[in-house]
């Protein structure tokens, strides 16, 4: 039996089909991008994986960002989070064509020994004369202008290459926060060798269930206390996904959300806890409000449990145990509060 998958690049088609992988979620998210008013370019890998950039002027410069992973300014994170090990990585826009390969590795020092393809001379030189080419039509003072962002991109580039290149340099920490591969089933993420290292796929998962947090409720308007909400507590979770941890579960905003990719609980389930701490008092809550996430229909939870943990169990980490605290509930009382889950 043969399924046909055609592979559309016209984002307006894909706004029709709304089905694809990463590519066609790149075409149309770079759609995205330029209707609201930003300068943006189509990024690709010789690993097989594409993903958007756009010019922040704030900034200075251009800003990673990839929709099918929910990841913004996380250049590190295919080699970091993935495990992925990049030669070539291209961006090609309306006016133009640029080498970024060392935006995206944690040292870029050891690109040499991977880059074999073409000379590099001739990879550069090909580079200006198709970026030459797209700019031909332009008025000489946005071909100086862009020329002046060529210019700048290339300094910032040179300014990664001559970080520390040791095992302990701030770029090797902070792609060590970084989780493996989000988007696809777990079977094809493996078979891609994109799950990252066993460290990374903790940090997704964070093992059997994330460290007790502060629930990010202490500081809600007035209006939640007086309505009875509960504040001041700790929370944790069976799992989280980077930019959405369990805290962001209680924040009162309905636009941020926990999220667990990884269904760490009972048959590939996700669970959340909220616990008071003992110098609270006991409460009887009398309702909660669940709220589904803002993104994608399809991960909305089909069906949940309500419980109450009359007596915490033992936990792993001291910082757990201080956090530990009974909540009193009647049987006919629903003991959980969630806000935007």
């Amino acid at each position: 039996q043969v399924t046909r998958f055609p592979r559309y690049t016209d984002p307006i088609k894909l706004l029709e089909t709304r089905k694809g992988r990463c590519g066609e979620w790149a075409h149309t998210f770079l759609l995205v991008l330029r209707a609201a008013g930003l300068d943006a370019r189509h990024v690709s890998d010789s690993a097989d994986h594409v993903w958007c950039e756009y010019y922040s002027a704030s900034l200075g410069r251009w800003v990673h960002v990839d929709s099918c992973e929910q990841s913004w300014d996380q250049a590190l994170l295919y080699e970091g989070g993935w495990g992925k090990k990049l030669a070539y990585v291209f961006a090609a826009s309306r006016h133009g064509v640029a080498d970024v390969t060392r935006r995206y590795v944690v040292q870029p020092q050891q690109l040499s020994s991977r880059r074999h393809l073409v000379p590099e001379a001739w990879l550069s030189s090909h580079l200006v004369t198709l970026t030459g080419r797209m700019r031909s039509h332009l008025d000489p003072a946005s071909r100086r202008s862009l020329a002046m962002r060529d210019a700048t991109e290339a300094l910032q580039l040179m300014a990664l290459e001559s970080d520390d290149d040791s095992p302990n340099s701030a770029a090797a920490a902070a792609s060590a926060a970084l989780p493996g591969r989000q988007s696809g089933s777990a079977a094809w993420r493996a078979a891609r060798g994109e799950t990252g290292t066993s460290d990374s796929n903790a940090r997704a998962s964070n093992g059997p269930c994330t460290h007790y947090r502060p629930a990010s409720d202490a500081r809600l308007p007035a209006l939640f206390g007086d309505a009875g909400r509960l504040t001041g507590g700790v929370c944790r979770a069976s799992g989280e996904n980077a930019g959405e941890e369990v805290q962001r579960a209680f924040d009162g905003c309905l636009s941020s959300k926990w999220l667990d990719f990884a269904g760490g609980g009972d048959k590939g389930s996700a669970w959340l806890q909220y616990c008071l701490l003992p110098s609270q008092q006991p409460a009887v809550i009398s309702h909660y409000n669940l709220i589904s996430a803002e993104d994608c229909p399809e991960r909305d939870p089909c069906d949940w449990v309500l419980e109450c943990i009359v007596a915490e169990p033992q936990t792993p980490t001291p910082a757990a145990a201080a956090a530990a605290a009974s909540v009193a509930a009647s049987s006919d009382s629903q003991a959980m509060v969630g806000s935007s889950i």
